[in-house]
């Protein structure tokens, strides 16, 4: 379709009554770089290697509408950039496959840890230096959860810590 028969079109002139190809591409139009009488004036100053300024001279009333359309921009990509975050995020929380993933690893450290502690506790050490012992083979391994905390937590919710209740006699 050219622009005559977009100009032509009766269902188009009859909802838009000013002729846009005209009003758009007019020498005597303010929108026109190539009239003397242009409204907008711009500028582009190089600085330094890949920067550069831009500054727009334009007559004092058409002020506000720019600042407005700026504002409106910068508003539109601002919560663009928003949704793309909380869409990746769902994307990641929400990856089935991910979150399964995650509980076998989780699940594959407590059971070693289980192991280790239950196999100290079974050569006579006491609790406190079996908990110690077990974060200290976990550090020889490269474990990245081989701290006291983690030790600890994972042996609690375990049980592995509970002090075993003597019963009379």
């Amino acid at each position: 379709m050219n622009r005559k028969e977009v100009g032509s079109s009766p269902s188009l002139s009859s909802s838009f009554p000013v002729d846009i190809e005209r009003t758009m591409f007019s020498i005597k139009d303010l929108f026109n770089p190539l009239h003397d009488d242009y409204a907008l004036d711009f500028q582009i100053q190089r600085v330094g290697k890949d920067r550069a300024i831009f500054s727009v001279a334009m007559p004092a009333g058409m002020i506000g509408g720019f600042v407005s359309l700026l504002q409106s921009l910068h508003g539109f990509f601002r919560f663009a950039e928003m949704k793309e975050r909380v869409l990746k995020c769902q994307e990641q929380a929400v990856d089935a496959l991910e979150i399964e993933k995650r509980q076998q690893i989780h699940a594959t450290f407590q059971k070693k840890v289980c192991e280790i502690f239950d196999a100290l506790i079974g050569q006579g050490l006491e609790r406190k230096e079996a908990v110690k012992r077990t974060g200290q083979a976990l550090r020889e391994q490269n474990h990245p959860w081989a701290n006291r905390d983690s030790v600890l937590h994972v042996l609690r919710a375990a049980g592995r810590l509970r002090r075993k209740e003597v019963k009379p006699n």
